[in-house]
């Protein structure tokens, strides 16, 4: 199977979970906007930073249980957001460190972690036993992954690069620019959500009518 198959096929797979799931998209997608809207109201409180960085954890973390159960990818999740905030804490300051300093080594690491989430929150056996799962299974899949991470990454970093640009040149965002960039970022995110959950789906055999093809 060439590397257009297989990314196609996660493709596909991340359209039926975001579909699966979309009220919780939906509450995702308004619910991180509108608190990026009133942070840049404000832009000099730092408690509302903190706020819309703790409220887009916790509805990350409901978005990824809510495509997980429904879109029937286990009939149980042996971990809960305690091992989430595990992963996010120390995937994030990996990947943040490789991009950072060398690029391409953030780039390796966040192709090889895609399905990191999942696997932490269905298996259960930890964040260090998660991580090295995830590492494995990704290896012979790097291609595809990489290729089908790149335009939901993208859409998040062009909003949010404009979104930087135009913020210097203004004390407090407009608010029909406000909205479009958070509802851009915020749309990335979720797409980032739905293709490693896809991942995980067909290398972890959870959506058995095309995972065998996609082995």
């Amino acid at each position: 199977m060439t590397v257009a198959e297989r990314v196609s096929l996660i493709f596909e797979e991340a359209q039926r979970l975001v579909l699966a799931a979309w009220k919780s998209a939906a509450i995702y997608l308004a619910g991180v906007t509108a608190l990026g809207v009133l942070a840049d109201q404000d832009p000099e409180a730092i408690g509302m930073g903190f706020l819309l960085s703790g409220v887009q954890l916790g509805l990350g973390y409901f978005l990824l249980t809510q495509m997980i159960d429904k879109g029937g990818l286990a009939d149980r999740r042996s971990a809960g957001f305690g091992t989430y905030f595990g992963l996010t804490l120390l995937s994030g300051i990996a990947i943040a460190v490789g991009l950072v300093f060398l690029l391409i080594p953030g780039i390796f690491l966040f192709v090889r972690w895609a399905p990191l989430y999942p696997v932490g929150l269905v298996d259960g056996d930890g964040i260090g036993a998660a991580m090295g799962k995830s590492f494995e299974m990704t290896k012979p899949h790097f291609w595809p992954i990489l290729v089908a991470l790149l335009p939901v990454t993208a859409l998040q970093f062009v909003f949010l690069i404009g979104y930087l640009a135009i913020e210097p040149n203004y004390f407090t965002l407009p608010l029909l620019i406000s909205t479009f960039g958070n509802l851009g970022i915020s749309a990335g995110l979720i797409g980032i959500t739905a293709v490693c959950t896809a991942v995980f789906a067909l290398l972890d055999n959870r959506n058995e009518k095309i995972a065998a093809v996609f082995d």
